[in-house]
């Protein structure tokens, strides 16, 4: 399918409900999940990914057709080479059919958006969240992106990691 047929799928598909809904249920179902999405996980708008929450303790997000989601990948490089909290993940896959889209499902990490609450600490506090982040950050930068490369060459060649399924 060209890109252009392929943008005019996803703009009719990005708000169809009832879609979404069974091609949630197929990608739970590829890799042995049980539920369905209690509703989009974020808000999204046409530019961004389609995310869903899947009971209280999953995510699972679609990419762009064809794409390939570099972010499970680099989720897994993040787990396993700093202490940033990020999303441990539990499969990825491609959901088959007209175009083809690539998901990841992963765990959800608890907490609350800052921008909900930072107005409202006291400024020593907004400080020290800036110093934790600023660590994050650090770490972000400090991971050598030969560990993605290995991870992502170990998910093509379908050797450990996540489960990945085509459904």
């Amino acid at each position: 399918m060209d890109a252009q047929r392929t943008l005019a799928r996803w703009d009719e598909v990005l708000t169809d409900v009832q879609w979404w809904r069974a091609a949630i249920r197929d990608a739970c179902a590829a890799h042995g999940i049980a539920g369905s999405a209690a509703g989009p996980g974020c808000d999204h708008d046409a530019l961004s990914n389609p995310v869903f929450a899947i009971g209280d303790n999953l995510i699972l997000k679609f990419y762009w057709p064809k794409s390939v989601p570099v972010e499970g990948v680099a989720l897994e490089a993040l787990a396993s080479n700093s202490h940033v909290a990020v999303p441990a993940v539990v499969a990825t896959g491609v959901l088959q059919g007209d175009i083809g889209w690539p998901y990841v499902i992963m765990r959800r990490v608890q907490g609350e958006p800052l921008e909900w609450n930072l107005a409202d600490l006291p400024l020593a506090a907004q400080e020290a969240v800036a110093g934790q982040l600023g660590g994050h950050v650090r770490a972000l930068h400090a991971t050598d992106p030969s560990d993605i490369r290995a991870i992502e060459r170990r998910h093509r060649l379908g050797v450990g990691g996540p489960s990945r399924a085509k459904c």
